[in-house]
């Protein structure tokens, strides 16, 4: 519980070179102790060995008890023994400003006896786990550059500082931009331990959480606890975006593992661990081949074969109409009339595979998505068009930041609220399979295995 009157929340620990929540050192402290580092701290000052410091300006700390009849160190407080530095934002010992903490504490929520329970088993299980040091329940802070956090568990793997913060509740997206771009900022590796039920699944703070992190996240559980205890060796539960069939085409299916910390990839450019497992693309990808592996190669073949769609394509509309059949998609023939499909998918294909892969006037892909774009339909079919270039390469990407273009794409984008997602969506994403990951984020048909 953090006091309100405590204006000076965190302290520097000169010996432990670390910082540590005021709650921490003086909660626990009787009246007859608060009394002893009153004069450890005086004794300290008069050898020049100050204990603790403020973080913000470096004058040494010392403590007394707020002006009420006190008895322990739950009515204590740090104070500066002398004027503090110009400009220290905790000048005013007593009175607390809080908007100078309230984004730490549990980011606008209460504790609930839940979150303590599941803080206090991972806790236990960390230091259970020899791997890990220095290991600490939400007394130390972490401080650098004049902030901090304070994560529900620290320590250290490797000679690599590891934050967990148990998220239960839903909160604001900027608090946990805060913690994370903090973290990554100094070098921490960061765990989120999530719950993972439905509900929590479909909030949009928990799908930032997971996206940002391919489709990943983990859980303690109660498998995971039980496998901790008996090996003495940490395990968390990692949970997993995968594609799946639903009755309106493609969905999500989230799927679980028990997995060991030592098995589980560190190294990350996120600094969040994930899975050993292929990246959600690559798994969308095989999914494609499982399920529609003949189709999607006739298809593709015949597009090869005469990107003009100059000769019959009754035999490529078969194999369009067969894929699309399983994914409640438009046909062809209605996209070849109303849509100009065969344009459409003819550029792309070349804008993806990053070169021209026919013989044509056009020299470049430049060139390729000029000719795109002059098509009446085009806007209809600009959020593929966008999720293709953005998906298959930096040259594919810098054709939406070209400024001939930028005009065009937002003029497109004000064409018509209506656009191609719904009806083909899936279909295109079956062709272009790099594209699975960005559609996966948007989709609100989940299944829980």
């Amino acid at each position: 519980m953090t006091h309100d009157f405590r204006r000076i929340e965190i302290v520097r620990d000169v010996d432990a070179d670390d910082y540590y929540f005021a709650d921490a050192i003086l909660d626990r402290l009787s009246g007859q102790e608060i009394s002893d580092l009153k004069t450890e701290l005086l004794q300290r000052k008069e050898s020049d060995r100050p204990k603790y410091r403020c973080p913000h300006c470096s004058t040494p700390l010392f403590v007394r008890y707020r002006p009420v009849h006190a008895v322990n160190g739950k009515d204590a407080l740090f104070y500066h023994h002398a004027e503090p530095e110009k400009g220290c934002p905790w000048k005013n010992d007593v009175g607390q400003n809080p908007s100078d903490v309230n984004a730490l504490k549990f980011n606008g929520r209460q504790e609930g006896e839940r979150h303590k329970s599941l803080k206090t088993a991972l806790y236990e299980a960390v230091c259970n786990d020899k791997t890990f040091e220095k290991t600490d329940n939400d007394k130390r802070a972490i401080y650098k550059d004049g902030k901090w956090r304070k994560p529900d568990v620290s320590a250290t793997r490797n000679d690599q500082m590891v934050a967990f913060d148990v998220q239960l509740a839903t909160t604001h997206l900027q608090d946990i931009r805060g913690r994370e771009e903090f973290y990554k900022k100094h070098g921490i590796s960061y765990v989120w331990i999530l719950d993972a039920d439905e509900e929590t699944l479909r909030k949009a703070s928990f799908q930032y959480i997971y996206w940002a992190n391919d489709g990943q996240f983990f859980t303690f559980d109660d498998k995971a606890k039980k496998v901790s205890t008996e090996t003495s060796e940490l395990h968390l539960t990692g949970v997993y975006a995968d594609r799946t069939f639903v009755p309106n085409g493609l969905g999500i299916k989230w799927r679980k593992e028990t997995i060991p910390v030592s098995k589980i990839i560190w190294e990350t450019e996120n600094l969040r661990p994930k899975l050993p497992i292929p990246s959600f693309n690559e798994r969308a990808e095989e999914f494609v081949n499982r399920h529609f592996f003949d189709d999607r190669k006739h298809f593709i073949n015949k597009l090869r074969e005469d990107p003009h769609l100059n000769a019959d394509i009754r035999e490529l509309e078969g194999y369009w109409d067969s894929m699309a059949a399983q994914l409640n998609a438009s046909q062809w023939r209605t996209l070849y009339q109303e849509k100009a499909i065969d344009k459409v998918l003819s550029k792309l294909f070349s804008i993806a595979a990053g070169k021209i892969i026919h013989t044509t006037k056009l020299t470049n892909l430049i060139a390729v998505m000029n000719s795109l774009l002059q098509l009446r339909s085009s806007g209809w079919w600009l959020p593929l068009i966008e999720r293709v270039c953005t998906a298959y390469g930096e040259e594919q990407q810098s054709l939406l930041r070209h400024p001939p273009f930028i005009k065009q794409l937002n003029e497109k984008r004000k064409e018509s609220r209506q656009n191609c997602e719904v009806e083909c969506g899936d279909m295109f994403e079956v062709i272009f399979p790099k594209i699975a990951f960005s559609r996966a984020s948007i989709n609100d048909d989940d299944v829980m295995e």
